[in-house]
């Protein structure tokens, strides 16, 4: 009975897997910020995106200069619609 059961989990993984791969491939990319700064020294244009809540954006002593505040998901939703793509968005948090 254990073998079946194993077999099953694994065929419904291999039918699955396209699906788990298509997923994947519209994450967000994560870049850190050395890639940022080179980014920004050779010339991308980037939009900064606050995405901090309420409380932590209120008592943060350092923020960056030009960042847009986004407050819920709607907004960020309605920000990347409305920038250029050819603008690289970078989202932060504390």
């Amino acid at each position: 009975m254990a073998r079946y059961v194993l077999l099953l989990v694994a065929v419904m993984m291999v039918f699955a897997s396209p699906f788990l791969v298509h997923a994947d491939a519209h994450d967000p990319q994560r870049i850190v910020v050395a890639e940022v700064m080179e980014k920004m020294n050779s010339g991308v244009d980037i939009l900064f995106l606050d995405t901090r809540n309420s409380r932590d954006w209120t008592e943060a002593k350092e923020m960056i200069p030009a960042a847009i505040r986004i407050d819920s998901n709607e907004t960020l939703t309605r920000v990347a619609n409305e920038t250029p793509k050819d603008k690289l968005i970078v989202t932060y948090c504390t």
